[in-house]
């Protein structure tokens, strides 16, 4: 099975599934999240997909140390 990845960040969401491209959507305007915003707003994919790579980063020491981390 794929990991997925989803974080928010004011109206948008991205969706990362696996090693596919990241998915961008503004659900203030597409709440059914039709339309893939991803090529039109590169600047919200890489600050977003930041997030996900820091979250992942902070999560791998916890496999070894079973220490739960902190979500800020």
């Amino acid at each position: 099975s794929q990991v997925t990845h989803v974080v928010r960040e004011d109206n948008w969401k991205a969706i990362r599934i696996g090693k596919k491209p990241v998915e961008l959507y503004d659900l203030a305007a597409d709440i059914a999240e039709s339309k893939n915003l991803a090529s039109e707003k590169p600047e919200v994919v890489e600050r977003l997909t930041a997030a996900i790579d820091a979250w992942d980063k902070e999560l791998a020491p916890s496999a070894t140390t079973g220490k739960i981390p902190s979500v800020t």
